[in-house]
């Protein structure tokens, strides 16, 4: 397996980089939607990042005529849980502010190798927001009667 991985070029920051695009994938930049209806962005004015979160892109047609247009973005939930689970996010322990921040510090350099420079910002913004609102559901207090939140 590791001779493949070496003649396929497969790496953990490969891998963390495809997670790392599909969570972070935008729907509003392939598709433009509104009153007018609803129009595929060209695939060639997408980014790669934006092009590796595509999983489908289907027309229907009847005698020629667009019936409907459809696209599909890879799991968008399953690349965060790889990425939550590959940052430790998901461990048993108790998280600490400290570490949390740490945690983001790490993928934020990791996210500034990797994806596109003008999507980093924006990447880490919702890395952080993601990262905040589960170290808020792990502080919270449980409900009286013992149940999970």
């Amino acid at each position: 397996m590791e001779a493949r991985a070496q003649r396929l070029e497969v790496k953990a920051d490969r891998v963390v980089l495809e997670a790392a695009r599909i969570a972070f994938a935008d729907l509003g930049r392939m598709v433009r939607w509104g009153k007018n209806g609803v129009r595929l962005v060209e695939s060639s004015k997408l980014s790669p990042d934006d092009r590796a979160a595509v999983a489908a892109v289907q027309e229907r047609r009847h005698k020629g005529q667009l019936q409907g247009l459809a696209i599909k973005l890879h799991d968008k939930n399953a690349a965060l849980v790889t990425l939550c689970r590959h940052l430790g996010l998901f461990n048993q322990q108790a998280v600490s502010k400290k570490h949390l921040n740490a945690l983001l510090d790490g993928m934020a350099s990791v996210l500034q190798r990797y994806v596109d420079p003008g999507r980093v910002k924006e990447a880490i913004l919702e890395l952080t927001r993601i990262a905040q609102d589960t170290y808020a559901r792990l502080e919270a207090p449980a409900p009286p009667d013992g149940r999970a939140a």
